[in-house]
Formats: structure tokens, sequence, C-alpha cells
């Protein structure tokens, strides 16, 4: 069986068919394909997370089963940088919003990855699952 290539040609193409114009699940995609982290880190992400100005993320926590939660381990927890328009982008739709608060409502990993199925058509990329954009990052970095 032939691997799939997911590679940067095919994020960019995929990430041109997201829908940013408010919250919603394209932002949970573009955060992972652009950062790498876990699904439920990203559900976790609270607007205090973020330093926009040195353009971080800090991860410190994950979202399990209606609650926050450690880390896997504590090797788990890190900084993460992200572009300064991600950076901007968040920026500006969380002033407003409590800094304890997810950012994210608490979907299902089954909807964003028909989300993402759905922009991998229109964009006609390889299909992805969550999973999979977590680790077509590292294989761009190494």
């Amino acid at each position: 069986m032939k691997k799939t290539q997911f590679g940067q040609a095919e994020i960019n193409l995929l990430l041109n068919e997201l829908d940013l114009t408010e919250i919603n699940l394209d932002w949970i995609i573009l955060l992972i394909a652009k950062t790498g982290i876990r699904y439920g880190e990203a559900l976790a992400i609270t607007p205090a997370d973020f330093d926009f100005e040195k353009g971080l993320l800090t991860i410190n926590k994950a979202w399990f089963d209606e609650g926050f939660r450690p880390l896997k381990t504590p090797a788990s927890a890190r900084t993460v940088e992200i572009d300064g328009e991600i950076a901007e982008q968040f920026g500006r739709l969380l002033q407003d919003k409590p800094s304890d608060m997810p950012v994210f409502t608490q979907d299902r990993m089954a909807a964003v990855n028909g989300r993402l199925r759905a922009h991998c058509k229109k964009a006609k990329v390889p299909i992805a699952y969550v999973y999979s954009l977590r680790h077509a990052l590292y294989q761009q970095q190494n």
C-alpha cells in the first residue's frame, strides 16, 4: 500500500480553505496544523495561554471528559512558537474572552475530522485527520 504524503504543500492548500471569520472547528485545525499540539491540548487552550507579544503558546493542560486535566507526563508541558499571523488572529478574536475559559467548544474529534475531511476534498489534497496533521508538521521539521 502506498503511503499518502501530506506535506507542507498540502497543508498550505488545506489552510487556504479554512473559514477563520469566527472561532469554529477550523481554528482547531489551524492551530494543530501550525503547532503540532495534540487535540486534547488544543481543546484546553485558554486566552491566558497565549503570549501574543512573544509569539508563544503555553501547553500546560489537556481537556478530557468535560474538564481540564494534567498532561500525560510532566515532560509534555512546553511552550510552542506561534507565527505572527496566528498571534494577530487569535489576539483579535480573544480580546474580550475570559482568560481562564477554553477558547474552543468541546467538540468531539469526529466532528473536527469530518470538517477536516470536507476541507481536504475541497482543496483536492489527500484526506487528513487531526492526528496526521500533527505528524505532518513533525515530518516537515525533521
